[in-house]
């Protein structure tokens, strides 16, 4: 049907081809970084993963909603951009620990090149990649 819609001037192969290769790079392309104005965030296999508008506000506002108890172990799962992981770091007491989980090798290496050197030094945060 799609085939249809395109112009018929286009060997079909070659058309195939195209298409499946744009499917493929959606699939695979490399993350990015993209500047909000009002922060940084990341384009990766086709949607934003922080917002498009302010991507710490939400993170910080949810930061100061939660309330984490006494030796308590805080999971964040993917926190690419260190976005309120010092917020998070303070409000926790001085006997929980906070583990930040990431699968993905190409948001890992972001992480490892954007990430406060102080953050990744704290005692009460480690930062670990699964795959």
């Amino acid at each position: 049907m799609l085939w249809n819609i395109v112009s018929s001037n286009i060997p079909r192969n070659v058309f195939l081809y195209a298409f499946q290769k744009m499917a493929d790079d959606l699939n695979y392309e490399k993350p990015r970084l993209i500047d909000t104005g009002r922060g940084f965030s990341i384009f990766y296999r086709g949607i934003y993963l922080y917002s498009q508008y302010n991507p710490k506000k939400n993170i910080i506002r949810h930061i100061d909603s939660v309330q984490i108890p006494e030796s308590a172990l805080v999971l964040c799962f993917s926190p690419i951009l260190d976005y309120g992981l010092p917020q998070l770091i303070d409000k926790t007491p001085q006997n929980s620990f906070i583990l930040g989980l990431e699968y993905d090798q190409l948001l890992m290496r972001i992480s490892m090149d954007t990430y406060d050197a102080a953050l990744l030094s704290s005692n009460r945060f480690a930062y670990v990649r699964t795959d």
